[in-house]
């Protein structure tokens, strides 16, 4: 391996080291040991962080100089340029001010970690209390990204706003007839959605103008 390509690998090292502790679901759902309790950093001040060290990191991988990789290293070099580059292009384009909520908003990542988690003794169930009381704060965070967004003007397709609250919904519905005891996709057994515990405050507002 020449220096170039240790100086490669040393800074793919650091960007995967980097990604695991600002996206902990993604480390694990890859198999990485997470010491975070804090599973969403969607906060806008997160995306500006990664975005200041994904600009230094590319700087870093200009100056390596393609011209002395091999082809594995080109492709490596690549791959990490690509991802780096969505980190600072997020923030520029202010997508971050727009986060996804349709077809997959931040709850589908929470449930994937949720329903892969093994409860193997009380330490697991601890740590899983632990993060779970942390989600609401996360997900505040994601609303201060949309209310940023608001303010500048930036807006959701009506129908993603409305598919987006039907999901909502939905999933409201199902957790209340979990709790009662009764079939989940039932419409027979689910509740309405003019239920009280479905309505979704300001989803009408929400949509108007988009």
């Amino acid at each position: 391996m020449t220096s170039a390509s240790f100086a490669l690998e040393d800074l793919a090292a650091r960007y995967w080291t980097f990604r695991c502790e600002e996206f902990p679901i993604e480390a694990i759902l890859a198999g990485e040991t997470s010491s975070s309790d804090l599973l969403l950093r969607h906060a806008p001040e997160d995306f500006e962080r990664r975005a200041v060290w994904a600009t230094a990191a590319l700087d870093e991988l200009a100056q390596l100089g393609a011209e002395r990789f091999s082809p594995a290293d080109r492709a490596t070099a690549s791959l990490l340029r690509g991802e780096l580059t969505d980190l600072i292009e997020i923030v520029s384009h202010h997508g971050h001010l727009r986060p996804s909520i349709y077809p997959l908003g931040p709850e589908f990542l929470l449930g994937n970690w949720a329903a892969m988690t093994r409860l193997a003794n009380a330490a697991d169930a601890q740590r899983f209390l632990d993060r779970l009381v942390k989600i609401p704060a996360a997900l505040e965070d994601v609303q201060r990204c949309m209310t940023k967004g608001r303010e500048r003007g930036l807006r959701y397709p009506r129908l993603v706003v409305e598919r987006a609250v039907s999901v909502v919904k939905s999933s409201r519905c199902e957790l209340r007839s979990y709790r009662r005891g009764r079939a989940i996709g039932d419409p027979a057994q689910c509740c309405t959605c003019a239920d009280e515990l479905c309505a979704v405050p300001g989803a009408d507002t929400a949509s108007r103008g988009a």
